[in-house]
């Protein structure tokens, strides 16, 4: 058997929980991460493992990857039944993938909360998913504008809209998507884009854009901190029922304005926390531990998260 189809890579802060590597970590690790092997067929520029980048294949992001034995994996995570919420396979799209997360799922489809996170537009196979016990399906859009996303991920971007909206229709309320935010798109054009999900009820995370070695976007540059924390805010907003034009734009696109907001219900909201699935957290898939830290993996103290955001000035900036 190819070694592709008896292998899956494994998150390195989700090899500690489940007993295959032993190193100390200051975070929870609720979710177990899997990654399907290889290079991708497609070749998102923004990516590790397209299939033009030439990144070492252990990373994702700026997570390594280590790679085990399948069954090695399934029998840890059915050890570990008891700490585990959620197992979250992301897959890579090649010919190996679906034999090997078909593979998992048989074994614990029926046992966990899984998601699936897949870049397809195909009905019967996400229906398919979900009949292998998928609890959820991430269908990533990534790229939050027409233009970028013909150049930076290839193929029709309002048709993979309309395929997410349409499949949350379908099984509302277990769509996911996610968007990036450094990728030449404006706030503007990501807070109305997360406005058009919410309102059709897709769960939408958020990450920060990643440069890593080797890809074609390798000497871009992350979005500034005070930008990320901005949109981080809107889009709660948004979630509490404010529209785009309560929001004030520079001609650029650039926000410059909230709608006056109680401050006390944002920081409850713990609006600078990882997005995703529930219980999700992906342990500094964005930043290194040392660095600036764009979705917090841990629960963060009411008082730091009130001082990120007075220290920003963002408490002050209102229409």
């Amino acid at each position: 058997m190819s070694v592709m189809y008896s292998t899956i890579k494994v998150s390195i802060g989700s090899t500690v929980a489940l007993g295959l590597r032993n190193f100390n970590q200051n975070y929870p690790n609720p979710t177990i991460y899997l990654l399907t092997p290889g290079k991708c067929l497609r070749d998102c520029k923004y990516c590790s493992l397209a299939k033009s980048s030439n990144s070492d294949e252990k990373y994702l992001s700026r997570v390594v990857w280590p790679s085990f034995e399948i069954e090695d994996v399934i029998q840890k995570i059915l050890k570990n039944k008891n700490k585990i919420k959620r197992v979250c396979i992301q897959t890579v799209n090649n010919r190996f993938s679906k034999k090997i997360y078909t593979r998992i799922l048989k074994e614990i489809g029926d046992k966990f909360k899984v998601s699936v996170s897949i870049n397809s537009e195909n009905d019967e196979l996400i229906k398919e998913l979900f009949s292998n016990g998928v609890d959820r399906v991430g269908i990533p859009i990534d790229v939050a504008t027409e233009k970028n996303y013909e150049f930076l991920r290839g193929g029709d971007f309002f048709k993979k809209i309309n395929f997410i909206l349409k499949t949350g229709k379908t099984y509302e309320g277990k769509i996911s998507t996610h968007i990036i935010v450094g990728l030449n798109e404006t706030d503007f054009e990501i807070l109305n884009l997360y406005k058009l999900l919410i309102t059709n009820k897709i769960n939408v995370g958020l990450f920060a854009f990643t440069p890593v070695k080797g890809s074609y976007l390798e000497k871009s540059l992350p979005p500034k901190i005070i930008r990320y924390r901005k949109i981080q805010i809107g889009t709660k907003l948004i979630e509490l029922g404010y529209n785009i034009k309560d929001f004030k734009f520079k001609n650029n696109g650039e926000l410059i304005a909230f709608p006056k907001f109680n401050l006390d219900k944002i920081i409850k909201l713990n609006p600078f926390n990882t997005r995703g699935c529930p219980n999700c957290n992906r342990p500094f898939y964005n930043e290194r531990p040392t660095g600036a830290i764009y979705n917090y993996p841990f629960p963060v103290k009411y008082e730091q998260i009130e001082k990120e955001i007075v220290d920003l000035g963002l408490d002050k900036i209102f229409i």
